[in-house]
């Protein structure tokens, strides 16, 4: 059993080794839900009695195989399971191995494989278009570098803002928070906590990225007087 995980081990490591010479790529962005098929042209379950088994692996440095640490899910989509859906859940990013083995009876087949590579997920980044303000004059916070149309959780203090949390940001992942300091307050805070990526998986902003704003005092000027 040693010898046959060694060899089964070394097989995979002269693999990867290949994948710059031979494999195909995908990149995806963090959290997609992908198909992936084989053996199409034989039928809707492929081979006539075969059945098959996927792996995900990582790379480097040493390859691991990640299929069952519940970062990620496989769903069978046919009976031999020669099409399955992934859910790439939150597998970070990088460069990994996808592989399917096929079986039919005792025989198994050459095993197919595909580089996937996640992309990293933007940080979003927080700016005031002025860094101080006036009593009752209203301040925009510019979210930038967020992923395209996502949502962007946030909290305020010190102000109110007519835009609700979560604010969804256009194709170039931007979007305005328009605030306007509440009474008495010397300063505003917004915080982005959060983001809901257009394909739904959530991801934490961490740390929080935070934008301050001072607010002057109403000025109040007496009335002029005279002799």
């Amino acid at each position: 059993m040693k010898n046959l995980n060694f060899k089964y081990l070394f097989g995979l490591i002269l693999t990867l080794f290949m994948i710059g010479v031979n494999a195909q790529t995908q990149t995806i962005n963090f959290g997609d839900i992908k198909n992936y098929a084989v053996d199409e042209a034989d039928g809707p379950n492929g081979t006539a009695g075969s059945t098959y088994e996927w792996t995900v692996w990582t790379t480097a440095p040493t390859p691991v195989d990640i299929t069952a640490g519940g970062i990620l899910t496989i769903t069978p989509q046919t009976a031999s399971k020669n099409k399955v859906q992934i859910n790439w859940g939150t597998t970070l990013a990088g460069t990994y191995t996808l592989h399917v083995i096929e079986t039919n009876a005792t025989c198994k087949g050459d095993e197919q494989f595909i580089t996937v590579v996640i992309n990293a997920v933007n940080q979003p980044t927080l700016k005031a278009d002025n860094a101080s303000t006036c009593s009752g004059v209203a301040v925009n916070f510019v979210i930038e570098n967020a992923p395209a149309n996502s949502k962007v959780k946030f909290t305020i203090s010190g102000g109110t803002s007519t835009t609700t949390s979560p604010v969804t940001t256009d194709s170039s992942g931007k979007a305005t928070i328009e605030v306007t300091p509440t009474a008495g307050s010397t300063q505003i805070e917004v915080i982005l906590t959060e983001m809901e990526l257009s394909n739904g998986t959530i991801v934490d902003i961490n740390p929080d990225v935070s934008e301050q704003v001072i607010v002057t005092p109403e000025v109040s000027t007496s009335t002029i007087t005279f002799d």
